[in-house]
């Protein structure tokens, strides 16, 4: 990089921490920004426009794709939550794209992610980067509006997925409650995507670990387009927070291991990150995921 080209990245990056309103493109399938990764540098990258003309020449080749966008736009007090949110699950580099073409920034030089390596594991706040990437990934492919023999790599994509999901230690959402007793589990509305049969269809805080139940405890359940009650699950604290808007549920951090035996009897499964990309896990997938993708 030449010293012009390195001068204007720097002045791009105050530029993003200007008083402009941000414009940034998410996947309309997964309500979460759209991801691509370099072929040169396998980096994940996501994308912000100068201009709205900027993102409709951008959006035209996903257009040919079958691959439904929308644009976003962040106020200048939201700023921060966004970049802290793609910093969350493992984006590499901001590409800023302007009528000078595109401008990659690598999101390491105006975002610092703390380093939580020295505190105890059960204070340590829980991110999933690879499951949250690996996700947007396979749901940006199998959501693609074309025939199943034109959506490229889906069976890997889906078994990237699967395994990160086995690995993980998700966050629980649970009410605690004054009376002896729980109440009936609440339930919002939320769509949801099943994970695919193989081949076929497609804040940081300390979270305590569950501890043998000493008061009744309240789950919620979100309801599914087709009417399926679903216990909400999710990936890291920024999901979580999406969801506890009101600040009355408690984070439990549980294992996959432990998901089939927590699930709750009313529910048909989990919704993974009900305001993010709404994976939906049945309860008969978390009992065989582990057979069909260790």
């Amino acid at each position: 990089m030449n010293f012009a080209d390195n001068y204007y990245q720097k002045t791009l990056v105050a530029k993003l921490f200007g008083k402009d309103d941000l414009l940034t493109v998410f996947c309309a399938a997964t309500n979460m920004p759209l991801v691509e990764c370099s072929e040169e540098e396998c980096a994940d990258r996501v994308f912000v426009f100068e201009k709205e003309e900027n993102l409709k020449e951008f959006s035209k080749k996903y257009a040919q794709r079958k691959l439904p966008l929308k644009g976003i736009l962040f106020p200048v007090k939201d700023k921060m939550k966004f970049f802290a949110s793609i910093a969350c699950i493992g984006v590499d580099e901001l590409v800023y794209m302007d009528s000078r073409g595109e401008h990659v920034i690598p999101l390491n030089q105006f975002i610092r992610k703390k380093d939580f390596s020295n505190l105890p594991r059960e204070q340590q706040p829980i991110e999933n980067p690879a499951l949250q990437l690996s996700g947007i990934y396979f749901l940006q492919e199998a959501c693609r509006m074309v025939p199943m023999e034109e959506k490229k790599n889906l069976k890997e994509l889906e078994e990237e997925m699967a395994a990160n999901i086995l690995k993980a230690t998700f966050i629980l959402a649970v009410e605690p409650q004054t009376g002896a007793e729980s109440e009936e589990p609440s339930k919002t509305q939320q769509p949801g995507r099943e994970l695919s049969e193989l081949g076929t269809e497609p804040p940081e805080q300390a979270l305590s670990q569950p501890k043998p139940q000493q008061q009744a405890l309240r789950i919620p359940l979100v309801k599914a387009k087709n009417g399926d009650l679903l216990q909400p699950l999710f990936t890291d604290h920024i999901e979580f927070t999406k969801y506890n808007k009101d600040n009355k549920y408690k984070a439990l951090a549980v294992p996959f291991a432990t998901l089939d035996k927590i699930l709750a009897k009313e529910a048909k499964g989990y919704m993974m990150n009900p305001n993010g990309f709404h994976l939906i896990l049945t309860r008969e997938q978390v009992k065989a995921l582990p057979a069909r993708f260790s």
